[in-house]
């Protein structure tokens, strides 16, 4: 970052520096975009695994319910276990990796960015702060419209 800005200011250390550091940027943005979105296909094959288990071991316990069993549990309660409570144990997986590889990100952000310009990082983080205060009741009404809705 202190390279580009450096950079940027008309410091050049030598002729080609620009292509340099644009040429460098570009790899390293590739190979990060390589492995996340591997990483990405493989929380979701796992996740995809867990699911279609949990799917056949409620189909193996509904295959084996007595007929009284059946009048207590209807198919449309079984087929929502299947479906919904299934889905949610398979993004399980994603969405806790998810968040704590999410602030991991964002502390080594905020680091570089204090490295290379100190103190005006407390802007950044407060415009952070206040983005995800103005979020938050958004994302309460959406879950109360998600929940109402199923």
């Amino acid at each position: 970052m202190n390279a580009f800005i450096g950079f940027s200011e008309g410091r050049q250390s030598f002729k080609y520096e620009g292509f340099v550091l644009a040429g460098t940027l570009f790899i390293a943005k590739t190979i990060e975009s390589i492995s996340q979105r591997q990483w990405y296909f493989g929380t979701r094959r796992i996740g995809l695994q867990m699911r279609s288990s949990l799917v056949a071991a409620i189909y193996q316990k509904q295959l084996k319910l007595s007929n009284e069993a059946k009048h207590v549990h209807t198919a449309g309660e079984i087929m929502n276990y299947m479906a919904v409570d299934g889905y949610r144990i398979g993004e399980l997986h994603f969405w806790f990796h998810q968040t704590w590889t999410t602030v991991l990100q964002l502390i080594f952000a905020l680091g570089i960015l204090f490295h290379a310009i100190r103190w005006a990082t407390l802007s950044a983080l407060a415009v952070i702060i206040i983005t995800v205060l103005f979020n938050s009741p958004l994302a309460k009404l959406q879950h109360k419209f998600q929940t109402e809705l199923m």
